[in-house]
């Protein structure tokens, strides 16, 4: 659990004096092996300050991977595993461009930086005070910054379940963690989820959420959207009825930091052929699978496949930035062929990848012990009724 911000604690830091001593207490390395000769040292210098201090360095290191100039940031322990990293709160504010935004749990301002500089009116509100002030001073930092035009941002004190805007568009993110810990019952959120669907029925309302939620068991009528970023599921995202594009209700969103970004939806097409493996397995992206849009994908790209029920596809190419496996060879699942087919290819660091197939990958590969020169990637999956595997050597598309 992180150290526990006051407001007394917040006044300080965002204070000439306070800022002075951050960048004193920046100086230290604060490593596991330094914790207790940089905190000694800093209470010595600042005193009680010292906590406070030491873990908002120790907390914008963190930021860093997740928020733009995150040495300028406040922020708690908890604000932080939830903020929206960057480029997800700037592809969110896209599809907002323009629009009059009201985010009704705002905490510290992660989404509120990308919201200003897209939005035309922008309103932050949260319940905690600490955080408010923290989100008040994050979003001085960035007045005057290089991102343009930024619409102010007015921010008030106020329970997300009791609506004071009219005529914007709601956005929430419910807590999903407390204390470190998170959680998974929608009505254990803070706000309750189906709570606050029905404090704004009717409304234009944006709600980000874990990956993994039900929407069909909220009775959800709008878009659900996934979003990856660099590989990895990072939310769903509820978007209602009226900012949802006509037949969209399912989205993937794939974000890269070095590369196009994608976009699939349900309104694409979906049909693929019927086909033997072809020359490569894709694995598509976690958000196209999460999303439920597999073939769509697929049909987008020439692909199709391997089985109707599992999420692995197969084609002669591999499509920009996806991680494909070139089939080397296609072989029964078992050990003993297996092995055979692994020390033909002179296989030594393995990949193991498996869907459909009950098996541990770790305990396959200490049965198979390859010791080859070789890095190649085993696919085990089942193709009809039999398991199977494809000895593969791995690559990304367009490389």
């Amino acid at each position: 659990m992180g150290f526990g911000f006051t407001g007394d604690d917040v006044a300080y830091l965002r204070s000439d004096e306070g800022g002075d001593a951050l960048v004193e207490a920046a100086r230290h390395p604060l490593t596991t092996r330094t914790h207790l000769a940089d905190l000694a040292a800093v209470r010595a210098r600042f005193g009680s300050r010292a906590p406070a201090l030491i873990e908002t360095v120790r907390l914008r290191r963190k930021a860093s991977a997740k928020l733009e100039q995150a040495d300028r940031w406040l922020l708690t322990d908890d604000a932080l595993q939830q903020a929206t990293p960057h480029p997800v709160a700037e592809a969110r504010a896209r599809r907002l461009a323009g629009r009059r935004v009201h985010d009704v749990t705002c905490s510290v301002g992660a989404e509120l930086a990308a919201l200003a500089g897209r939005c035309s009116y922008v309103v932050g509100s949260d319940i905690d005070p600490v955080r408010l002030a923290m989100a008040q001073h994050n979003m001085g930092a960035f007045a005057g910054t290089s991102a343009g035009d930024r619409a102010d941002v007015a921010l008030l004190r106020a329970d997300a379940l009791a609506p004071v805007t009219a005529g914007t568009v709601v956005l929430a993110d419910p807590a999903r963690r407390a204390g470190g810990r998170r959680k998974h019952d929608p009505a254990a959120l803070m706000p309750p989820l189906p709570a606050l669907i029905d404090a704004y029925a009717g409304r234009d309302l944006v709600i980000k959420c874990a990956p993994g939620l039900d929407a069909e068991a909220l009775g959800w009528r709008g878009e659900v959207e996934v979003v990856s970023l660099d590989g990895g599921v990072r939310e769903a995202c509820l978007w209602s009825e009226s900012l949802v594009e006509d037949g969209v209700r399912r989205r993937a969103t794939v974000l890269r930091s070095a590369g196009a970004d994608e976009q699939y939806t349900d309104a694409l097409p979906d049909g693929i052929p019927e086909a033997p493996p072809g020359r490569w397995i894709v694995d598509p992206d976690g958000a196209v699978v999460r999303a439920g849009l597999v073939r769509h994908y697929a049909a987008a790209h020439g692909l199709w496949q391997l089985d109707p029920r599992i999420a692995y596809l197969t084609g002669d190419a591999v499509p920009a930035g996806a991680r494909g496996h070139r089939v080397l060879e296609q072989v029964r699942f078992a050990d003993k062929p297996l092995r055979q087919a692994l020390r033909a290819h002179e296989c030594g660091a393995l990949e193991v990848l498996v869907r459909g197939v009950d098996v541990d990958p770790d305990a396959l590969r200490r049965r198979l012990k390859p010791r080859g020169t070789r890095s190649l990637s085993l696919v085990v999956t089942r193709v009809g009724r039999a398991a199977t595997a494809f000895v593969c050597e791995p690559t990304v598309g367009g490389n």
